[in-house]
């Protein structure tokens, strides 16, 4: 439903729940890796500090090059 209403459409732009576990991804210039899928949620790792963070499927993220 956050898909349909959403009027940014940006090829380095993607939902988490679009991305592979593995995938590494910034959000708010942190970079992140998703570790595993939790139910609802996705756990990732941030990368510089080593902390797990819980994102929701709908969180809109940049892709990594």
């Amino acid at each position: 439903l956050v898909k349909y209403f959403d009027s940014e459409h940006s090829d380095n732009k993607a939902y988490v729940e679009d991305l592979p576990i593995g995938e590494k991804f910034i959000y708010q210039t942190d970079i992140y890796q998703i570790e595993e899928k939790k139910k609802k949620r996705y756990l990732c790792k941030n990368l510089s500090t080593g902390r797990m963070y819980l994102f929701k499927s709908c969180a809109r993220v940049e892709r990594t090059k």
